[in-house]
């Protein structure tokens, strides 16, 4: 125990603790934080921009829109629940739907 409630406690640069830390209120860190383990996150708020190197997900729900800027690859499968769109040409290796509406011309590069 090291002073009482009110008092404010000054840890100098360099401190090292050899067991866990607990801190029961908030903690504010003026600098970068280094984690050399896992980094557990119960409940994780990130507010403003962030960048990561790599994220692994085992489920991922995004409420709002989404840029993707680089190539997007799905290794299972794909549903849209409502209307896409392509402002380029789609390549597929079959193709199977219950409805085709065209808007423009139908054009084949080979025989049917």
């Amino acid at each position: 125990t090291v002073g009482d409630p009110k008092q404010l406690l000054n840890i100098e640069s360099n401190a090292v603790f050899a067991g866990k830390v607990l801190i029961r209120d908030g903690l504010d860190v003026a600098g970068p934080i280094k984690v050399g383990g896992d980094l557990s996150l119960p409940g994780i708020t990130v507010s403003d921009k962030s960048a990561f190197d790599e994220v692994q997900l085992n489920s991922l729900s995004i409420a709002g829109d989404t840029s993707i800027q680089g190539t997007l690859t799905v290794q299972k499968g794909l549903t849209v629940n409502g209307q896409a769109s392509f402002s380029s040409s789609i390549s597929a290796a079959s193709i199977i739907t219950d409805a085709l509406s065209l808007t423009g011309d139908l054009q084949f590069a080979r025989h049917i």
